[in-house]
């Protein structure tokens, strides 16, 4: 029951990962040809699979995002970054967008933009004072004290045969 419950909530999220996954795989074609313009990443999760990169092209797409400049984003299941310190930096804000993009599904993009209209309706900034941003801002300030520690204990490394590095870690959302 667990597993198709898991499934569900993959396949309800699905619409937009298939928005990032593209670049996902671009991320992961530069790394085999070019194996030192990027680097891509693969995170599973028992809950869902997190596909997680940077390259190139996501440095030059999120550097000239019409909202402007971010570190990184968090499309569905998919978290894009512009290197790999703006990837180390933002990975547990960006987990838990992956995390309310699997509990709101297709309609997360509204519901996001709902929020910020609202933050800016009560006065606030439409980023900060967005409930979504307020949860994984307090998530990031918990984890940014333990992400060494847990980076080492739940993270293997292994090697590409280019002998670049990428991480396969468990996240259990």
């Amino acid at each position: 029951m667990k597993t198709i419950l898991r499934t569900l909530r993959w396949l309800w999220c699905l619409p937009l990962t298939l928005v990032g996954l593209p670049l996902w795989l671009h991320a992961y074609l530069v790394q085999i040809y070019r194996p030192n313009q990027a680097l891509a990443f693969v995170k599973t999760a028992q809950a869902a699979p997190v596909f997680i990169a940077y390259s190139p092209l996501i440095h030059w797409l999120l550097t000239h995002h019409p909202y402007g400049a971010m570190d990184a984003m968090a499309v569905g299941c998919c978290v894009l970054a512009r290197d790999a310190r703006a990837l180390h930096a933002c990975m547990a804000h960006e987990l838990v967008h992956v995390e309310q993009s699997l509990r709101w599904g297709a309609v997360f993009p509204l519901a996001y933009a709902c929020a910020s209209t609202a933050a800016w309706w009560r006065g606030d900034c439409p980023y900060r004072g967005n409930r979504f941003e307020r949860e994984a801002f307090s998530v990031e300030a918990v984890s940014s004290t333990i992400r060494v520690q847990s980076t080492q204990n739940s993270c293997k490394s292994t090697h590409h045969n280019t002998g670049n590095k990428y991480f396969v870690c468990a996240f259990h959302f």
